[in-house]
């Protein structure tokens, strides 16, 4: 069996760069990457508006109009920002890159057809990908989540605002129904006393990576195994801006309380 793999994610991504970074620097790199660019439109704009806080666009519009800016190249710009573009991480490590808009379409359905490899490993992907591609490799998806409990969109913030104190992350096989496939790994940290959504952030970052890490080593090693799914679970709506902001808010409440009874318990 082939010990390649392809790559996927949004192009711009933080969660997809340090995967990617991770996987790179463990010595698992892919041998293709494919990134996803979205394109905008008058109701996109409106989306993104009401999903996004002010300072996910604010980051969001300043990382993406700096990496198609004159100034992409330079030195100071790909070291600042080589954590947000797949392409500027597949350019420094001389990996194929493949840009598309949509990876339900004809010409990228033909790409992976063209290309040898048989595994393609999913990050931070903000696509539905229908049966008529997955049918053509192996996919697997890196979930941010705990399944089947918490299916669908933004299950970090889920995972904060609802969840017991833990991140999760889970390897599964992509199938037509989203979140829906055999799992090969599950691995979870605390987050109990991280104080910021930076904090949050870098812990699901860390655990995406480790468990990219083990399912490539797994896999090349012959040694994968999927267990069936859980039937039922929850399919969590994507956040708005107003719930991501209570995330914010709940980490920042939380560690607060948190520091009070440590400094004011009795035992002290």
């Amino acid at each position: 069996m082939s010990k390649d793999y392809i790559f996927i994610s949004n192009c711009i991504s933080e969660y997809g760069a340090a995967c990617l970074d991770g996987l790179i620097r463990a010595g698992l790199p892919p041998t293709s990457v494919i990134g996803l660019k979205r394109t905008g439109s008058k109701q996109g704009i409106l989306k993104i508006i009401s999903r996004f806080t002010v300072g996910e666009i604010v980051n969001g519009v300043f990382v993406t109009a700096l990496l198609n800016s004159p100034f992409a190249d330079s030195g100071i710009v790909k070291k600042v920002f080589d954590r947000y573009s797949i392409r500027m991480l597949t350019d420094k490590y001389s990996i194929a890159y493949h840009e598309v808009s949509s990876l339900n379409s004809l010409s990228s359905r033909e790409h992976l057809t063209q290309r040898s490899e048989e595994l393609v490993l999913v990050c931070s992907l903000s696509q539905i990908l229908k049966e008529k591609t997955l049918i053509l490799k192996q996919f697997v998806n890196i979930h941010p989540g705990a399944l089947p409990d918490n299916k669908g969109a933004t299950p970090i913030e889920w995972s904060v605002l609802y969840g017991d104190g833990n991140l999760s992350a889970t390897v599964h096989e992509m199938t037509p129904g989203v979140d829906e496939g055999d799992i090969y790994l599950a691995a979870s940290e605390s987050i109990k006393r991280v104080s910021s959504w930076k904090g949050v952030r870098n812990v699901a970052k860390k655990l995406m990576i480790r468990s990219a890490c083990e399912f490539i080593t797994l896999w090349r090693q012959g040694k994968v195994a999927a267990k069936p799914q859980e039937r039922g679970g929850v399919y969590n709506t994507r956040f708005n801006a107003l719930d991501k902001y209570k995330v914010r808010i709940k980490i920042v409440y939380d560690s607060l309380n948190r520091r009070f009874f440590e400094v004011f318990s009795p035992e002290n």
